[in-house]
């Protein structure tokens, strides 16, 4: 029985985790495009109510696929603090991105965005690095939301419903 319930608050904390990613996500992306001006608030509205249900598919494959792992492996060894997963939510927002995304490969002759030239003649610029950093930093911090949203959820659901013994805050 206890198998079950600490099975049951490691699914609803990797849900918590992959609403609190994707929320954040489109809920910040709809704040940008309506305080731009680029839309009103209606239309900011109905992009994030749109966007919300991919977000959430992406963010909950993210902590199924990485995070579970992550955490049956460091709760296995009693590394279940606040601050690991943190840093593993970081690790797990980013790293996908860094890997598949890596600017050591650049397949490209030429890239730009804007007014800023990420790759020319197939080297990677300054504000392409700059631009892949910034794009792995952003990722890694909804990795960390995501990460404790998760400890939060699976730390509170062992103190109600298991005792104060079951999961450690330190």
């Amino acid at each position: 029985m206890k198998l079950l319930a600490e099975a049951v608050r490691v699914l609803i904390a990797l849900l918590a985790a992959a609403v609190t990613a994707a929320t954040t996500f489109v809920g910040y992306g709809a704040t940008v495009t309506w305080c731009s001006g680029e839309a009103a608030l209606w239309p900011a509205i109905q992009l994030t109510m749109s966007l919300w249900p991919l977000a959430v598919a992406v963010a909950l494959a993210h902590a199924v696929v990485l995070g579970l792992p992550a955490f049956l492996v460091l709760h296995w060894r009693g590394w279940t603090r606040w601050w690991v997963s943190l840093v593993c939510g970081f690790a797990i927002g980013g790293l996908p991105f860094a890997i598949y995304f890596s600017p050591f490969d650049n397949a490209a002759s030429f890239s730009q965005v804007d007014d800023k030239v990420l790759v020319q003649d197939g080297v990677t610029t300054l504000a392409g690095w700059i631009d892949y950093a910034e794009s792995i930093g952003g990722l890694g911090l909804l990795g960390m939301a995501g990460g404790l949203a998760a400890w939060l959820t699976w730390y509170w659901l062992g103190r109600v419903f298991g005792g104060a013994k079951v999961a450690r805050a330190g």
